[in-house]
């Protein structure tokens, strides 16, 4: 996995799952990282090759950046891009509302554009407290590892939720509490 340098030092992790063909960037939604696409990435892999960058504060990459502004976010998506070439971007969520303004920034890196719970429309202004309160209400530490994955949902998707958090000694902590930017649907 090699770590990008952002310009204002920020340390990202990007994943090379793997395969042949054209690539693809997978960008997981808030609170995500690259380990949310390991089943996406099993069957992609027969046809691209599939990477996929833990946004900064995420995963692997540095948990407390000093920025954390929708512009940090779509610079740190072209960077990845310029490593992995032009590519089939593919953005979950928050992810899906950093890949916008990446495609049209940058439309010569963007070969296809793939959304998942990520609209044009973009959320209302209520949407930054909203998550606010949802990351609030996560009852951290975590007790265990059963009681983390039954905390978001179970399954697969428990399974994906729990494996992005730190673990401290004898117990599992929150991931580095993301920064909901109020102007990320802004395309300049």
């Amino acid at each position: 996995m090699p770590d990008l340098l952002t310009p204002d030092g920020t340390r990202l992790a990007l994943h090379d799952l793997g395969g042949a063909g054209r690539p693809v960037l997978l960008l997981p939604g808030l609170c995500g990282h690259a380990g949310v696409w390991s089943a996406t990435a099993a069957w992609l892999r027969a046809t691209h090759h599939v990477h996929a960058l833990d946004p900064r504060g995420h995963g692997a990459s540095e948990r407390r950046p000093t920025d954390v502004s929708r512009d940090s976010h779509v610079a740190d998506v072209a960077a990845a891009l310029a490593v992995t070439g032009p590519a089939v971007l593919v953005g979950q969520s928050l992810g899906g509302h950093t890949a916008f303004p990446v495609a049209a920034r940058q439309p010569g890196l963007v070969t296809r554009l793939v959304l998942a719970e990520a609209g044009p429309q973009g959320p209302d202004a209520d949407t930054p407290a909203r998550i606010a309160r949802w990351l609030d209400g996560w009852p951290t530490p975590f007790p265990d590892r059963t009681a983390t994955v039954r905390h978001f949902g179970g399954g697969r998707a428990g399974e994906a939720w729990a494996d992005g958090l730190r673990t401290a000694p004898g117990r599992r902590t929150a991931l580095s509490r993301p920064t909901v930017p109020t102007n990320h649907m802004l395309v300049r």
